[in-house]
């Protein structure tokens, strides 16, 4: 199973055709800095100078879909064999927020979100002698 996992741009998340948001401003980072609007939004992106870290989680739908996630409630994301996405799953802390994309399928695109659910453990897919690649739990 082929699973991508990539940093969300820093600068506009595009909602759609013809909509941008700034990233600040977007609804989920409000919530994790626990602000409600944009009105409310300061112009830093967070108190501590950091902006909240999201991800984009991709994977084909006959694969592994939102839904069977939704049925199993908590996944193990692995199987990711890049170096650079690797380098992405060991720095997700619980609680971070990521988008779950459908790609390879007549309607591409986000179709929901998901948070991390664990630190990153070795993936048991790894059968090498050195554990190279890592996995982490999703719900």
């Amino acid at each position: 199973m082929m699973r991508t996992v990539t940093a969300a741009a820093a600068g506009a998340l595009v909602l759609g055709p013809r909509a941008a948001l700034p990233l600040q401003q977007h609804p989920l980072c409000l919530a994790q800095r626990g602000q409600t609007s944009a009105a409310s939004a300061s112009p830093e992106p967070s108190s501590c100078g950091e902006a909240p870290r999201l991800w984009l989680f991709k994977s084909e739908p006959r694969d592994y879909s939102l839904e069977d996630l939704a049925r199993e409630g908590v996944t193990c994301w692995d199987g990711v064999r890049n170096y650079q996405a690797r380098n992405y799953i060991r720095s997700m802390q619980p609680g971070e927020l990521g988008f779950f994309y459908h790609s390879s399928c007549p309607s591409p695109g986000i179709v929901g979100v998901v948070s991390v659910a664990s630190q990153a453990y070795p993936d048991p897919a790894d059968c090498g002698e050195e554990t190279t690649w890592s996995a982490l739990d999703l719900e």
